[in-house]
């Protein structure tokens, strides 16, 4: 559940992330792509429309990661002072990410089919597998993902996997309530909320400083 912002809270919260980016915060990807996703799905629906064709729900989905992958890479060149947002900016990128995946996946442009598609794929059968799943997307992609994917399901299980990557995405939106924010999607109390969180990252912390393999992760937002 996204919090309710301003456009100019907003504003701050996208250049907020992508300066973490810019610095080499891998995790910021991920608030990119949830944070963001409405923007972010106009912006790759368009780029295949110009191309006369549409990418199905699920290809959409790794058509995004990819997309945020680029924008992640080309972070330190986005000036938030230029007026337009990263996908805008960044469009000529975001056209060579839609091109490589049109080939494969893109069927002729029905626009009955177009305007079906604009509210987005089906809802995940549970709150859990949807964030762990474009967490997994991310993280075949971006290294310090895939090490902070490893490292938390060392200390947590699925369920407090999914709530601490959760909150950290509430977090970093600017939701001052992220607790409240995510027990209800979980059905949980926000008390319970916050103490499994709090209990992950302190984990997360003793294994960056136990375990060389790790000690990456203690220079990310979401664990320090």
């Amino acid at each position: 559940m996204e919090p309710k912002t301003s456009d100019d809270e907003g504003d701050e919260v996208l250049a907020e992330v992508m300066a973490r980016l810019a610095e080499g915060d891998g995790a910021a990807i991920l608030t990119l792509r949830e944070r963001f996703r409405a923007p972010l799905v106009r912006a790759v629906r368009g780029q295949a429309r110009r191309r006369g064709a549409r990418l199905a729900a699920d290809d959409l989905e790794e058509v995004l990661t990819d997309v945020v992958v680029e924008l992640a890479r080309v972070a330190p060149g986005w000036d938030p002072a230029g007026g337009a947002p990263p996908w805008v900016w960044a469009h000529h990128q975001v056209g060579a990410v839609v091109d490589r995946h049109l080939g494969q996946w893109a069927d002729v442009l029905d626009p009955d089919a177009e305007v079906r598609q604009q509210a987005g794929p089906p809802a995940a059968a549970g709150q859990e597998a949807a964030v762990l799943d474009v967490l997994a997307g991310l993280a075949q992609r971006q290294p310090v993902l895939a090490l902070l994917q490893e490292a938390v399901a060392l200390v947590a299980s699925d369920r407090d996997q999914a709530l601490f990557f959760e909150v950290a995405i509430q977090e970093a939106s600017g939701d001052r309530s992220h607790a409240a924010s995510v027990a209800q999607l979980y059905g949980l109390r926000p008390e319970a909320v916050r103490q499994q969180t709090r209990r992950v990252r302190q984990r997360l912390r003793r294994l960056a400083q136990d375990e060389p393999r790790f000690a990456e992760l203690a220079t990310l937002a979401v664990v320090a």
